[in-house]
């Protein structure tokens, strides 16, 4: 079962530390805090999910399924955004390193 489907099931359970590893829950974390970074960003700079997914040179359903915690974030995909909205992969990552703290 891949991540996206334990997330799925723990989302009926009370105890989502019995669905997922730490390294999942670590992932699972990662992806939601760039994914909610992502969404902030566009918004505040009045754009789209259309007009941003010009700007990364993606489609729109490719900033929906990021914004929606749908799909994962490859690498590239992080330089990408990084890249294309002039801003260092720290950005991205936010409290990333409170996360990691176990």
């Amino acid at each position: 079962m891949d991540l996206k489907q334990k997330l799925q099931n723990a989302k009926g359970s009370t105890w989502l530390s019995d669905a997922l590893t730490q390294e999942e829950k670590v992932a699972a974390a990662m992806s939601a805090e760039i994914a909610s970074f992502l969404q902030k960003y566009r918004k505040s700079h009045g754009l789209t999910q259309d007009e941003l997914a010009k700007i990364l040179h993606v489609s729109k359903d490719d900033i929906i399924r990021w914004e929606d915690g749908d799909e994962d974030f490859t690498i590239a995909n992080l330089a990408k955004i990084a890249t294309s909205l002039h801003l260092h992969l720290r950005n991205l990552f936010g409290a990333i390193d409170e996360i990691l703290v176990v």
